[in-house]
């Protein structure tokens, strides 16, 4: 299929670092979101429209995420094996990175997480910065992206949603999987960077040693065949 073609060419550009960077959590093939076939139902959306003004709403976050991310992580590579989960930290919530959907991660964080702390975190994230696009036609591209009503302009949409603590999905405890859209922000020297994607707020850590994996993905419209994936374990200890 010549569109999945372009979107797995775009989204490979965008691994390495391109003016389309898209990151994700973990990665799984061929399977829809997580105990929920309906994916209008598995996850709520939050507006571009949403106040981003207020402290950690759910569009505050994603920019403060993509600050967090462009100052300590800036080729988009969180690591594999032990790393440094407190590194840029602030706060009681913490974030988490994902892949460029080359491997499935596992990570273990060194340091001990405060008990309290929160992770936010996306499966599925893009930014469209540096291209000579309005924002109406930056908007466009992200929704087409991510649409799951009617195919886009890559006839794709976000499949393979799931995010687990300790082996339980986070949905069970009341946690959404969240589709945010960011109001315009600074990134990368652009004033008018958009970016789109879904994304989990952790419920408040207890201490104990505690597994968090996430998963996203992007798949063919209508299909289960994933043209982009990505899998992020991380292991920790709660003080």
């Amino acid at each position: 299929m010549k569109s999945s073609k372009k979107l797995a060419s775009l989204l490979l550009s965008a691994a390495i670092g391109s003016s389309l960077s898209m990151t994700t959590a973990p990665a799984f093939a061929e399977k829809k979101a997580e105990g929920n076939s309906d994916k209008n139902n598995s996850y709520k959306k939050s507006s571009y429209k949403e106040k981003s003004d207020k402290k950690n709403s759910a569009a505050q976050l994603v920019v403060d995420w993509y600050g967090w991310q462009e100052a300590n992580y800036p080729d988009f590579d969180f690591g594999v094996g032990l790393v440094d989960c407190s590194l840029g930290q602030k706060g009681n919530i913490w974030f988490l990175g994902g892949t460029g959907g080359d491997a499935p991660a596992e990570r273990t964080c060194l340091q001990r997480i405060p008990a309290g702390k929160q992770f936010f975190f996306p499966l599925v994230n893009l930014v469209v910065w540096d291209e000579p696009l309005n924002t109406a036609e930056r908007r466009q591209l992200l929704d087409d992206i991510y649409s799951d009503q009617v195919p886009g302009a890559f006839a794709a949409e976000t499949c393979l949603l799931s995010a687990t603590l300790d082996g339980t999905p986070v949905i069970f405890d009341g946690i959404p999987i969240e589709r945010v859209q960011s109001p315009l922000f600074t990134y990368l020297g652009d004033n008018e960077a958009l970016a789109d994607g879904f994304w989990v707020l952790s419920p408040k850590l207890k201490r104990g040693e505690h597994t968090l994996s996430f998963t996203g993905g992007l798949c063919q419209f209508g299909s289960n065949i994933s043209v982009f994936e990505v899998d992020v374990t991380y292991s920790f200890t709660v003080r």
